[in-house]
């Protein structure tokens, strides 16, 4: 009964553990975020399995918790499993006992054994269900420790019970590994589909829509010095363009993004939202220190796109504005606005306006 009762227990905290993987995954953009909640979620879980164990005798508990930890491994990272397995050892350190010493020992073999899953070698490309009735059966191997660690009268029950942690490991394995590597394919390839829609594929920086959804996203921060939007411009692109052909048009964009790239903070966004029309979003930044990062890029794009006969300049316009009152239609328009009399006084000018 003790058995089965651990069995349904484990697959109802592995069925939670599964929601929570896709739910974060849909909601939770930064990776290193997802890794950490989920690294909670699983150690949540190997923690309240110890709670209804399995009482092979005074202190010595037999459950499923170096699972979840094994599963945080493979299914996760590296970060996920460091704080599961802290939560779960410092739990059973809590639970103390004679047993503690196996139990701990089995949970480091569990993550350890999802870690080793996980290598690209081993993983493949494509988590079969032979594959994962494999590795269910080598979770078997967290049980280990306790033929050397405790004593004979013990070890009596749990060589009776070790069939039935193998179903459970198998079958935990094959059926919740099978739905968490779908949906973390799933995810990868909605990020993948996401980045397509918002990137500029020629360039590989963003696109219209990437920008305004950065904007959007962004647009909480606080900046106590306001934003500054730059439109950069490459001077007389079309009729190069025409005259040397598409090698010389692409490579020239390309180049031109790679420069302004490079010239720009971590922190800036970058979007190509035009033929040969490029914004930069600036954060943190006043009309001043807005200027000479617009003079450092026309520099920067002069040299870097430099080909043997063609001289490649760029003109520049720039609005500022406090915080976060302006919208990125209102931003573009202003900027805009300001590159076109950049234009109007020659190649390769520079205007800055505030807004």
């Amino acid at each position: 009964m003790a058995s089965f009762s651990l069995v349904i227990l484990g697959m109802g905290l592995m069925a939670l553990v599964s929601f929570a993987y896709s739910y974060t995954h849909q909601k939770v953009p930064l990776r290193w975020l997802r890794h950490v909640l989920l690294g909670f979620a699983f150690g949540g879980a190997a923690v309240i399995s110890m709670n209804t164990p399995i009482q092979l005798g005074p202190g010595v508990i037999l459950d499923g918790r170096s699972l979840f930890i094994g599963f945080a491994g493979f299914f996760v990272g590296p970060i996920a499993t460091a704080i599961s397995l802290a939560m779960a050892v410092s739990y059973r350190i809590v639970l103390s006992g004679p047993g503690m010493l196996s139990g701990i020992s089995g949970m480091c073999i569990g993550a350890a054994l999802g870690l080793f899953w996980s290598l690209p070698a081993l993983r493949g490309q494509d988590l079969s269900l032979r594959r994962r009735a494999l590795m269910g059966l080598t979770f078997g191997l967290t049980i280990l420790p306790a033929f050397f660690l405790l004593p004979s009268d013990v070890l009596t029950r749990l060589s009776q019970l070790i069939p039935v942690m193998l179903c459970y490991y198998v079958l935990a394995t094959m059926i919740f590994g099978g739905f968490l590597e779908f949906e973390r394919r799933r995810a990868r390839r909605e990020r993948y589909l996401q980045q397509c829609v918002n990137l500029d594929p020629l360039t590989g920086v963003l696109n219209r829509a990437g920008l305004e959804e950065v904007f959007n996203t962004r647009s909480s921060e606080a900046t106590p010095n306001g934003r500054c939007l730059l439109l950069v411009e490459i001077d007389d692109f079309a009729p190069k363009s025409r005259r040397h052909g598409r090698a010389f048009r692409e490579t020239a964009l390309r180049r031109t993004a790679a420069a302004i790239r490079d010239g720009i903070r971590t922190s800036d966004e970058l979007a190509r939202t035009g033929e040969a029309e490029f914004a930069i979003m600036l954060m943190n930044v006043d009309l001043k220190i807005a200027a000479l990062i617009g003079q450092r890029l026309q520099k920067s794009i002069r040299e870097f796109t430099s080909f043997t006969d063609i001289e490649i300049s760029a003109s520049i316009g720039a609005t500022h504005w406090p915080g976060d009152l302006w919208t990125l239609e209102q931003a573009l328009q202003a900027a805009d606005s300001s590159l076109y009399e950049a234009k109007t006084m020659g190649a390769e000018q520079l205007l800055c306006r505030a807004g």
